[in-house]
């Protein structure tokens, strides 16, 4: 085991309480990490796997904020349900979140929005 000096052991105490209120301050100008997400309408049913390490995929219709309103694009991606219990329904609004390169669905609403997209 190594023995610090009693010099070498104030400057390392010295570092470590500097570092430490450096964490546990936060910055005024510092801004909120957002997690990559997704939000829109199912284009068509989608049925639930049969296990977790199995995935059932649909096309999702993205929403975007527009003019502080959501608005339905024609942009789409496919989202991937994990969930064996989760079945939804055509025009159902989920929000997905990019998870080990899939867009994995992690909210879902029980309404359908189906005539939004016609």
């Amino acid at each position: 085991m190594t023995r610090l000096s009693p010099r070498s052991l104030r400057r390392l105490r010295a570092s470590l309480k500097k570092s430490e209120s450096q964490r546990t301050r936060a910055e005024p100008t510092s801004k909120p990490y957002t997690l990559p997400s997704l939000q829109g309408l199912l284009v068509d049913d989608l049925d639930a796997p049969d296990d977790f390490d199995s995935s059932t995929e649909q096309d999702l219709r993205m929403m975007v904020r527009r003019d502080d309103k959501l608005t339905l694009t024609e942009t789409t991606y496919k989202v991937k349900n994990r969930d064996p219990s989760l079945q939804l329904d055509k025009g159902a609004y989920v929000v997905c979140l990019s998870i080990a390169g899939e867009w994995r669905i992690v909210w879902a609403s029980c309404d359908t929005y189906e005539d939004l997209l016609e």
